[in-house]
């Protein structure tokens, strides 16, 4: 059965919002993490956490943005 416009739409803000939160959350963590990592991996993790953590805010902004229209 296929989903209604509504029910299509609220599943976007959820993953928009999952999105935006998780991305959040990582980009804030990052330094912490590289704080208490020892190595030399270190600086692959801080940026591939940032990566991360801009990579699923910008999803949730484009998901917003298309929700808008």
């Amino acid at each position: 059965m296929p989903l209604s416009l509504d029910e299509r739409r609220h599943i976007q803000e959820r993953i928009s919002g999952f999105c935006r939160e998780v991305g959040t959350l990582l980009v804030a963590f990052a330094p912490l993490d590289f704080a208490m990592q020892s190595g030399t991996i270190r600086t692959a993790v801080l940026v591939g956490f940032v990566v991360a953590g801009g990579s699923l805010f910008g999803v949730s902004l484009f998901i917003e943005l298309r929700l808008k229209r």
